[in-house]
């Protein structure tokens, strides 16, 4: 809270005592005061301060202006501007009213020291700290008896100016002056400030001692029925709060702001002050949305009292934007910080300390979402102005330079998080000592991060000297002195140093129960970490009860989509499978996977594109481990449940990205309008109600709320598909049952997964799904299907058999024998291990994981020396959802070749980007540095190919093999699609590991984890890129030279039957573990293409040209995709020149059946 508010300005009405019979004049000037302050009291604020101007006008009409009278109603007249946000009108009064009366210094001490503190006070709610600190210093040198009110108003400039040791100097000082003033309201008022110092520095117990005797002595001497004692209790009962007692805060604050509201009224400025504290309450207690409500009806009452460019109101939007930040309404709470921070630039200034603590938060906000890049801009200004404002030692400072600290954390630079950190700590140090609030803040984050870089010996220092400092200064029930106690216990538990840790836990456990509650977020987490010490002492019965205690407050308070409540059961599980109960433990690894996967679809759609890759990876480990467990049980069921956890799962993002592109392009359509952007507006609510959960609502009528909600998506969703043949394909579930009974007698499917075990070693399962014949009676054949779980064992030596294969391959110096054995090795530990269940079929559906999107299955060489190719029909799919998906009419017989572009042409984008900056702006620093030589053959190719094609085709070539082509395609796609261009793919974001790690500092739901999303680092070039690329971004995207893999969902490509992507590499995609390869296949599939042909490596111009050729001519000739590229090979290979497997192997096909 801004301290220069008005909240704080009592208003002073000087009513003059006349002795004996006043002249008319007098009488008057008195009627229209009393008339004034009751016409304020009441709230009619307007008429208040019309009657106050009528009197000093009166008054200097009749008596003069610089009539002892006439003085007082001019400071009544300017007090009341004041009070009512008019500090521009007043202030000029109250500078000519000084000057008057220093004239007449010793005449009027009483109406000097209050001009005085007035004056003051209008610098100071501006912002303008040395003028006031000026005023009233020139004042205490020059009086010899000085009012106390004037040194505690010094006091309180110094605090709010940080400089805290020398307010605590002067408000003793004050106190010691006046003892024998001690039941004058105006000394009870120092002693308030005096305790409110101690509060703001975190000295919680020394602030009580003041707060809870002045309570009763103010009401003692000044008597129930007056503000005082109630602003003090109010005082006392914030300062429980922060100290961490919430239940004495909320008795406290009750009371107080009972009495208040039946002295003032809720409308009143001091009852609205103290509202304020309740709302933070609620905030503290996790009652966002209580919170929220009261920080609203604030901020709307002091708008009508002050008006909306008022400080008061600057700062209830600051709280709104603060507990909406918490609940993670992102637009909301940008508008709200961004409205702010103008009015406060507006008010004060940029260099103002409030305006720099409102850009500090609009940082903060900025990196909850996600967005470092543009966080660490907004820090580094706010802190270069506030050491230049405020000086380095200066506590705004210093929480900027933290929080640029917790920034670099967050980004995964710890080392640059651990130099800022350490600079602000020694700086610290020097000015605060060690056992400041601000040093033993600092020193936490400190311990945290080495925490999480797992320096545990570094972080349990750290974490001993905060927990040993804030048990003193803040007490053994505060939040933070438990959390560091828990923290602690956990570093102790890290280093297996379990007895320390036990009884800490056990502490902290029954603190946190006993003084926040039983459901309350911290008492959850304390009973997770008690649980996992218990596990690993092998307690299983205590650590089952613990958990399942925490599941139970976690789905009441949390909801069953909090972080806490999954890594409950994730524990649970392993507790279960620890006693050996296995289907116990499977069962609640389904429930975990079933959850999340509700999550991911409510949460994934209203996501950005890196936030939804952060998610996927963050949980990546629930899914290692259902497909660990699965792997155990060597049964037709729980190979069918991982079927279901792959089709679930593999390509998600991708899935859930093309919805969303769908979405977006429907809103571009009139009559579908309406209906897809009410769809996308659901979508986000129902994300923005996952995240914020439930409340504290009751549970029952908060998921009635959800289920309404979702089946108005469903609902929509309907419609939408009705219209929208793409986006009802892409909406369909498919059950692992359906695609199984797809599955022909001549046909296997083969479903690669890839987990990781606890102690992140690989592992690979080969999920395959086949028919078996079996005994019938009579002449018929009967055929059972079998669904398996096939165990390839460690990762490593797969990818190292992949790798060995394909250097070989392209390896021109590679003997024959080397070639063989490669392709052998390979073979025995990919193929061999299923080829008893799968040999015999005449086609094999392949879903790759992990390096196996690298490997040439058609390469491999089975024990009878025949290469794959020669004896199975191998087909490629991104997902084995493919086998289930119909067909869709090609919609044209075109062929549109772009081939060769001319990378160095300049000029043709001739636009800057428009509206907000584009997602590439952010994921382009790599893009930028992108510079491609001209491909040989390419053209050769392109000219070839459309000289095969009888149909109509269309070619674009150097200078007109443009991006923009593809963007413009409108009406029926192209039946094919062949591109001959430079593809590339850039190396991934090397800090997200740490990134990810960083959130372990706590369970917020709402903010996004951090993700690098591959579909912007994969792409074809076409042309202009060489000289574009320095700008990307900043450019028109849709002709800027780089086709990214997030791009091509944006293609009407709808009914294309079939894509050749004749360039380098274009198959290679980033490995993701249960996400299908990232890319330009699995997007051109996405956009609605329904095979796409592509290359693992480079392969030479003639040996392109030979296998494009015979491929085109069997297409020419009516043979399907699958079967004529199949047959190019083996054409090839049939020629000694050819027959080598680089020439061949290299082109892949993926898709579903033909």
């Amino acid at each position: 809270m801004n301290s220069w508010s008005l909240r704080s300005l009592a208003l002073v009405l000087v009513l003059c005592l006349f002795s004996g019979t006043a002249p008319a004049s007098e009488v008057e000037l008195s009627r229209y005061l009393s008339e004034s302050k009751q016409a304020y009291q009441e709230g009619a604020y307007e008429a208040a301060l019309g009657l106050a101007q009528q009197g000093y006008d009166s008054a200097k009409k009749e008596l003069g202006p610089s009539h002892k009278l006439t003085l007082e109603a001019q400071f009544n007249f300017a007090e009341m501007l004041m009070s009512l946000g008019n500090p521009d009108l007043a202030l000029p009064l109250f500078q000519d009213l000084l000057g008057r009366l220093e004239k007449q210094r010793s005449a009027l001490p009483q109406l000097l020291a209050s001009t005085v503190l007035a004056l003051a006070q209008t610098h100071g709610a501006a912002g303008r700290y040395e003028l006031a600190s000026g005023i009233l210093r020139d004042y205490l040198l020059k009086e010899s008896q000085p009012q106390i009110t004037v040194q505690s108003l010094l006091g309180q400039i110094l605090i709010v100016q940080g400089d805290l040791k020398e307010a605590e100097k002067i408000l003793k000082e004050a106190l010691a002056r006046h003892q024998n003033e001690s039941q004058k309201p105006e000394y009870l008022e120092t002693k308030l400030r005096l305790g409110q110092l101690y509060a703001q520095q975190g000295r919680a117990k020394e602030a009580i001692e003041i707060f809870e005797p002045l309570f009763g002595e103010q009401k003692k001497s000044l008597g129930e029925g007056q503000l005082a004692p109630w602003i003090t209790l109010a005082e006392l009962a914030e300062v429980r709060r922060k100290a961490g007692d919430l239940p004495g805060a909320e008795r406290d604050l009750t009371l107080a702001l009972g009495k208040l509201e039946t002295l003032v009224g809720k409308a009143d400025p001091t009852y609205l002050q103290y509202a304020v504290y309740q709302a933070q309450l609620f905030q503290d207690l996790g009652h966002y949305a209580a919170a929220q409500t009261a920080f609203t009806q604030i901020m709307e009452a002091e708008g009508k009292l002050y008006g909306t460019d008022h400080p008061n109101y600057l700062i209830d939007l600051n709280n709104l934007a603060g507990v909406e930040r918490l609940m993670g309404l992102w637009n909301a709470s940008k508008e709200h910080y961004t409205k702010a921070l103008e009015i406060a630039k507006a008010l004060w200034g940029e260099e103002n300390p409030q305006t720099l603590a409102i850009l500090n938060n609009l940082a903060l906000l900025t990196e909850n979402q996600g967005l470092f890049e543009d966080a660490e801009p907004l820090y580094l200004k706010a802190l270069e102005l506030s050491r230049k404002v405020l000086g380095r030692e200066h506590p705004t400072t210093f929480s900027l330079q933290n929080n640029l600290a917790m920034l670099y954390e967050s980004q995964g630079a710890f080392p640059k998080a651990m130099k800022t950190y350490n600079q602000a700590l020694a700086v610290a140090l020097q000015v605060y000592g060690p056992d400041h609030p601000t040093t033993l803040s600092i020193t936490n984050n400190l311990g945290y991060l080495y925490l999480v870089t797992g320096e545990y010996p570094l972080a349990q220092g750290r974490f001993e000297r905060v927990y040993e400092a804030w048990s003193k200064t803040l007490g053994a029930k505060h939040q933070n002195t438990l959390k560091a106690k828990n923290n602690l216990a956990r570093v102790y538990a890290y280093q297996k140093q379990f007895k320390k840790a036990e009884p800490l836990f056990q502490e902290a456990l029954a603190a946190r129960e006993a003084n926040l509650g039983m459901d309350h977020p911290d008492a959850i987490r304390s009973r997770i970490d008690y649980a996992a010490l218990d596990l690993d002492l092998n307690r299983l019965p205590q650590a089952k009860e613990l958990l399942y205690k925490a599941l139970d407050s976690a789905k009441l308070t949390l909801g069953d989509k909090h972080p806490y409540y999954f890594e409950a059961l994730n524990l649970l599980a392993k507790v279960q499978e620890a006693e050996g109960d296995q289907k116990g433990s499977l069962e609640t690894l389904q429930t975990v996977f079933d959850k999340r996967s509700q999550f991911y679809d409510r949460v994934l759609w209203a996501a950005g594109e890196n936030t939804r890759s952060g998610y996927i990876e963050l949980n990546k480990g629930e899914l290692y481990n259902l497909y660990r467990l699965l792997g155990k049980t060597h049964t037709d069921k729980g190979a069918e449940m991982a079927l279901q956890a792959s089709l679930d799962r593999k390509g998600l993002l991708l899935k859930i990205s093309s919805a969303i592109k769908k979405v977006q392009n429907l809103t571009r359509i009139p009559e579908l309008q309406t209906v897809a952007l009410s769809l996308q507006e659901k979508k986000r609510n129902l994300a923005k109600i996952t995240l914020a959960g439930s409340e504290g609502q009751d549970p029952a009528l908060f998921n009635r709320n959800m289920n309404k909600l979702e089946e108005d998506i469903n609902e929509l969703e309907r419609r939408l598909g009705e219209k929208s043949a793409p986006f009802a394909k892409k909406n369909v579930q498919i059950p692992a049952s359906r695609l199984i009974g797809a599955i022909r007698n001549d046909e296997a499917l083969v479903d690669y997964l890839y987990y990781e075990e606890p102690n992140g070693s690989g592992k690979m399962l080969a999920l395959v799904v086949s028919s078996k014949k079996g005994a019938c009676v009579g002449f018929f054949s009967c055929f059972k299907k079998e669904t398996r779980l096939v165990d390839l064992g460690p990762v490593e030596p797969i990818r190292e058999a992949v790798t060995f294969l394909r250097t070989t391959i392209q390896d021109e110096y590679a003997e024959p024998e080397d070639l063989k054995l490669a392709a052998q090795e390979a073979y025995n530990l990919i193929y061999g291990p299923i080829a008893a269940l799968v040999a015999d079929k005449k086609y094999l559906y392949v879903v790759p994981e992990d390096a196996l999107y690298l490997l040439p299955y058609d390469a491999m060489v089975n024990p009878e020396g025949k290469y794959l190719i020669q004896t199975q029909g191998i087909r490629v799919m991104s997902s084995a959802r493919d086998l289930v998906e119909e067909a869709v009419p090609a919609p044209s017989n075109d062929l549109l070749i772009m081939a060769g572009p001319d990378y160095f042409v300049d000029g043709l984008v001739a636009k800057p980007s428009s509206g907000r900056r584009s997602a590439l702006a952010v994921n382009s620093e790599g893009l930028r540095s992108l510079s491609f030589d001209p491909l040989l053959g390419a053209e050769d190719e392109g000219q070839t190919i459309k000289g095969l094609y009888h149909q109509k085709s269309e070619m674009f070539m150097q200078k007109r093999a443009e991006e923009a082509v593809l963007h413009k395609l409108e009406g029926p796609a192209p039946r094919i699609l062949h591109i001959a261009t430079h593809g590339f793919f850039l190396k991934p974001e090397e800090r997200l590991k740490k990134r990810l790690l960083s959130l372990q500092r706590g369970g917020n739901l709402t903010t996004p984890p951090p993700g690098d999303n591959p579909l912007f680092r994969a792409g074809l070039a076409f042309a202009g890129i060489n000289a574009t690329a320095p700008l990307l971004g900043f450019v028109d995207g849709d002709n800027d030279g780089v086709l990214t893999a997030q791009e091509v969902l944006d293609l009407n490509l709808y009914g294309t039957q079939l894509v050749v992507l004749s360039a380098c590499e274009t198959g290679v995609g980033e490995i993701h573990a249960g996400e299908g390869v990232y890319g330009l296949r699995r997007s051109f599939q996405e956009a609605g293409v329904r095979s796409v042909v592509n290359s693992l490596w480079p392969v030479s111009d003639q040996g392109t040209m030979n296998l494009m050729t015979t491929f085109y001519d069997d297409l020419q000739a009516g043979v399907e995709p699958r079967e004529a590229l199949r047959d190019s090979k083996l054409k090839m290979l049939a020629k000694e020149e050819w027959a080598h497997p680089y020439f061949w192997s290299a082109f892949v096909m993926v898709g579903p059946r033909d």
